[in-house]
């Protein structure tokens, strides 16, 4: 009876984790062929308006925030988590996390050169901090969105009680939703954007996570 149980949920986890992958892939290349040929979507104008328009994050705040959703920080950060984890036997998730990293930043810059998606002007929105690369997808969400996200997952595979967990998950999504709202709020990338980024990360996160920690996350067949 409890076998038969085990199966039933892994069976529908693996559905679930399937479908939300194929989802986010989809999804993200639709938004790469949108970006190629738009340089906003609609809405994009008046969210980002509206966002400026508001005192929430702050000048301040979001610049401090933005530094840790870097890409050279998020790969910095991820390289010593990578070691940490070798060093203490976990060398599975190491090697996984390492060979994810690097297929979100090659992703990334890849993107960016192909869609080549103008970042918004001056004489649109406020641009409030500086950039060097085009607007599609959004970095900073796609590179914290993978280090955070799997620092999070990671907690699955531990032996820490469901309220760490819990806790571990809900900080990450107030961190990432945060750092979105800090790239429009600065002008630095439309909503469609910062979407692209989450949906790009996840597309990698999903399953290399399956790869890393096969017990907690049933998609992955031996």
């Amino acid at each position: 009876m409890l076998l038969a149980r085990a199966i039933a949920w892994g069976g529908g986890v693996r559905f679930l984790v399937l479908a939300l992958f194929v989802g986010v892939l989809l999804s993200g290349t639709l938004l790469c062929f949108l970006a190629a040929s738009n340089e906003r979507f609609p809405g994009d104008l008046s969210v980002m308006r509206t966002i400026q328009a508001g005192f929430f994050p702050g000048e301040p705040f979001a610049n401090g925030l933005r530094i840790l959703t870097g890409t050279e920080v998020v790969v910095a950060i991820g390289l010593v988590f990578a070691t940490i984890s070798w060093l203490f036997g976990k060398r599975r998730p190491a090697l996984t996390f390492a060979f994810g990293l690097a297929v979100v930043v090659t992703l990334q810059f890849s993107l960016k050169e192909i869609i080549d998606r103008p970042r918004p002007t001056p004489d649109l929105v406020d641009l409030r901090s500086s950039f060097s690369s085009a607007s599609f997808p959004s970095g900073h969400a796609m590179s914290a969105t993978y280090l955070y996200g799997f620092l999070a997952l990671s907690s699955f595979a531990a032996d820490l009680p469901s309220s760490v967990r819990i806790s571990a998950i809900v900080s990450v999504v107030g961190l990432l939703a945060l750092a979105g709202l800090v790239e429009v709020f600065l002008g630095m990338h439309w909503p469609s954007d910062v979407i692209g980024g989450y949906l790009w990360a996840l597309a990698v996160l999903v399953p290399t996570a399956m790869v890393a920690f096969p017990r907690c996350f049933p998609l992955y067949l031996k």
